[in-house]
């Protein structure tokens, strides 16, 4: 099929509550799964996508645009080290040098304090927490069967 023949990458941000940001991605063309969870003590939600669809550079502007990188926002609502702090987790060095460019240009315009990080280990989170939006709307996937 199709979609087994296309090449799929993944990326991954941290945005505060990972339910708002799954559901943001989730709406995004070109990406075909997200998945809430934890990586480095923050929550974090994993996406795959299509770059031929939607590439990663937009992906981290879509991210920046859509929450504030302040020093409150960037460290969480917990303060610094707290579940919801804001990063980028970039996969790999061709991320992080794209995430580190839009970062700069970003920060040539306004303060930016929300990190470009290598991607720590991520570990899903429960199925009870997934898609948690789309459940309570009444559009999740399995409910559209």
């Amino acid at each position: 099929t199709a979609l087994e023949a296309r090449s799929l990458a993944k990326a991954r941000f941290a945005m505060g509550c990972y339910w708002h940001v799954q559901d943001l991605f989730d709406q995004v063309p070109g990406v075909v799964a997200t998945t809430a969870g934890f990586a480095g003590g923050a929550e974090v939600v994993e996406l795959e996508f299509d770059a031929s669809v939607v590439p990663y550079e937009e992906l981290v502007e879509l991210f920046f645009a859509s929450h504030d990188p302040s020093p409150f926002r960037a460290a969480g609502e917990k303060g610094p080290g707290g579940a919801y702090r804001c990063e980028v987790h970039a996969i790999g060095a061709n991320q992080r040098s794209a995430a580190d460019r839009i970062r700069a240009a970003i920060a040539a315009r306004t303060a930016v304090h929300t990190p470009v990080l290598e991607a720590p280990a991520f570990a899903p989170a429960e199925a009870s927490e997934q898609h948690y939006y789309r459940r309570r709307r009444g559009d999740a996937p399995e409910k559209r069967q």
